[in-house]
């Protein structure tokens, strides 16, 4: 029996694919297809079509779950309780329950003072803020890694101290009251005069102003006060 050229191909591919592996067998196939041995049937071409859009499928999902775990980083649940605890401490606790790394200057952390805090499954973000609300520290997060850093220090509002109000009474030798005394802040025209009894009430913007007691026949004297509110005086006569 004369054998066509089909025939022969296709007794030749049956002997080949009896004689190899399995694997083999899938090589020699898509060989034999991709140079032509084979017609490709419609079937053949929908297959594909379903096999990339599987791959492109699982392709979208894939990637919606890593980027779904680096959003996640940050919600990860944090539990503290420490009292009076060092912040680089603190700091290593969230490393092990989170797996984020911290990146800072040791010298940085001479300023911090210690922690109490007590948290159970926050986020990581509201524990950081929480451990750092007291802080002079700051932070940015990169990839797994948290950078602190220092706060912009914020423009400090001085506010005014009170005023101290000083009384007293301003007396001679013998203890006899004195009217008239004059008494100023020194370097200033804030001042009074001592009334009946020789007693007086000044108002003082600096805590640590100088009082100046003066009187006609009696020797000047200067007093620095700190942060006193009662100033009693004896004045002694000038030597005539």
């Amino acid at each position: 029996m004369q054998l066509t050229a089909k025939t022969a191909r296709a007794a030749s591919f049956t002997a080949l694919t009896t004689l190899v592996k399995k694997p083999q067998r899938r090589q020699l196939l898509t060989t034999s297809v991709s140079s032509g041995a084979f017609p490709i049937k419609p079937e053949s071409q929908s297959i594909r079509k379903l096999i990339f859009r599987v791959m492109k499928l699982t392709a979208i999902v894939l990637l919606t779950f890593t980027l779904h775990l680096s959003a996640a980083g940050l919600g990860q649940g944090i539990t503290l309780s420490v009292r009076n605890t060092p912040l680089e401490k603190v700091f290593k606790e969230i490393k092990k329950q989170s797996g984020y790394q911290f990146l800072y200057n040791n010298q940085m952390l001479d300023k911090a003072s210690k922690v109490t805090i007590s948290i159970s499954g926050a986020a990581l973000e509201d524990a950081l803020e929480m451990v750092l609300r007291n802080q002079p520290y700051d932070y940015i997060v990169v990839n797994k890694t948290i950078i602190l850093k220092q706060k912009e220090s914020a423009q400090l509002t001085k506010i005014p101290l009170p005023p101290i109000v000083v009384k007293g009474r301003v007396t001679d030798e013998k203890g006899e009251p004195l009217v008239g005394v004059s008494i100023k802040v020194k370097g200033t025209n804030n001042g009074v005069s001592t009334g009946v009894n020789g007693q007086y009430e000044l108002t003082l913007i600096e805590e640590k102003a100088t009082l100046i007691f003066s009187y006609v026949g009696f020797t000047q004297q200067e007093i620095i006060m700190n942060n006193q509110t009662t100033l009693n005086i004896k004045l002694l006569e000038e030597d005539k």
